[in-house]
Parts: C-alpha cells; structure tokens; sequence
C-alpha cells in the first residue's frame, strides 16, 4: 500500500514544470512504476473514492464507511483469486484510519502486506497541489483545498502496527523512490 500526501506539480513556465516533472512524484506516479517494474496489479484508490463522493459526498460518515468497505471486499477478492500481488493507493490520517489498518492487516494474515509512506516538505506539497494530473480525479487542486484537508487531522505520523517504510520524496524523483521500495521489500 502505498500512502501519500497528494503530491503533483506547482504553476510556473513550461521549463520549470518539465523540470520539475522529473524531480517529483505523485503517489500514483510512483505506484504506477512499481506495478510497471514488479508486474503486480495497480488498484488505484480514487477509482471507488471518486465514485462514492460522487453520490454520498466527501467527508460524510457514509462515504468514508463504504470507502473502507469496498477495499476490504476488494482485497479479500484478491486473496481468494491468488493474485500474485497488488499495488494501491491512500493518505493514512492516524486516528481516523488506524481501525481500518488493523482490519487490512487481519485481511490479509497470510500474505505480505507492504505499507510505504510518502511524505513531503510541507510547502512543497502546497506548490503541488494545482497540477494538471490531479484534474482527472477528484482531489483537492488548489493550496487553500489541501490546507483545509490538512486541518482536519494528522497526516503525518508513521502507519502504525506494522513495519512500514517512509521516504521522503520532496526532491526524489519517481525511479529513486521505486528503487527505494523494491530495495527495502526485496521485490
């Protein structure tokens, strides 16, 4: 699994953002690669976060419940089917999220789960918050949306109950931060 803070890339002229495109990840960048270099499946969070906002809204206890949910029944899906390995995506909040931690790794007793955490310079994360990427889901896209996200609890703090790895990828580039994860979980 990996989590992160909606990384993307800030608004400045047409050299600097390719620049900074092969300086920066986002969490699905990265997921992306990894799924490329070890042949797992990518399960990409917003794919059932985006459809269930879209009916029950963002933030609401119904949405955030089945969000949980579905992943459970996802993963428990996969589990039986033997699929060799997945990748997904999330933003661990501590405290809000520490049960659902607990029921994923009671999910997957049996099998290796493999939690990674990205993190990044705050101010870094705010410059990335009005990419062009980020306009096909539905994330928060402008510095003052990720400031409020933010707000609402801790996203900082390291995954809990489990081994997990967090890099810090506020001047990493995706292939680094790949080369990273595989290292650490010998993929």
């Amino acid at each position: 699994m990996l989590s992160a803070l909606f990384p993307s890339f800030s608004r400045h002229s047409s050299q600097d953002i390719e620049e900074e495109l092969r300086r920066l990840q986002r969490k699905l960048t990265v997921a992306e690669k990894l799924a490329e270099l070890t042949g797992y499946k990518l399960f990409h969070n917003h794919l059932i976060a985006d459809f269930i906002t879209s009916i029950f809204g963002f933030g609401t206890a119904t949405s955030s419940r089945l969000k949980k949910e579905i992943r459970l029944i996802f993963l428990k899906e996969l589990l039986k089917e033997k699929i060799s390995g997945i990748i997904t995506t999330s933003t661990y909040q501590k405290l809000e999220d520490d049960t659902f931690i607990k029921e994923l790794i009671e999910t997957i007793e049996g099998g290796e789960l493999c939690f990674v955490q990205l993190i990044c310079d705050k101010n870094e994360l705010l410059k990335r918050a009005i990419g062009e990427s980020r306009k096909r889901f539905d994330k928060a896209k402008t510095e003052q949306e990720i400031e409020n996200y933010l707000n609402k609890g801790d996203f900082f703090s390291p995954i809990p109950y489990k081994k997990s790895l967090i890099i810090d990828n506020t001047n990493a580039t995706p292939e680094n931060v790949v080369k990273q994860i595989k290292d650490f979980y010998n993929l």
